[in-house]
């Protein structure tokens, strides 16, 4: 069994999920986490950092229509690949099998008989 992520609080060096009564002079009310809204939307969740903006059913309603059919709340990862480490960014590996998005491909304008060699 993996061991829980190391956490760093004031007055430790490093921990394993201690408590805040271990660490002394940490108190919780003194680092609070902040509070954002956030909403799930057809599995996906939204986090909004403007306390003012409209409800994101509201702002998504134009959209359920055409997105209902595909069930996604309903959708499962079939299958993972672990990278590993790699010594790439992630977008050089993207870019690297995507390549085809840089040009429309051979169309019947740009392929005219004129321009090809026998």
């Amino acid at each position: 069994m993996p061991l829980p992520p190391v956490v760093v609080r004031p007055g430790r060096t490093s921990g394993r999920g201690a408590r805040d009564e271990e660490v002394t002079g940490f108190s919780r009310n003194d680092y609070p986490l902040r509070k954002f809204r956030h909403d799930v939307w057809k599995g996906f969740v939204f986090v909004n950092f403007d306390g003012h903006a409209e409800p994101l059913a509201t702002q998504m309603a134009g959209l359920d229509r055409l997105v209902d059919p595909y069930d996604l709340e309903n959708y499962q990862t079939v299958e993972q690949t672990d990278w590993g480490v790699c010594d790439w960014d992630w977008k050089i590996m993207v870019d690297n099998f995507m390549e085809c998005y840089h040009h429309m491909g051979p169309t019947a304008s740009r392929w005219n008989r004129s321009s090809r060699r026998p």
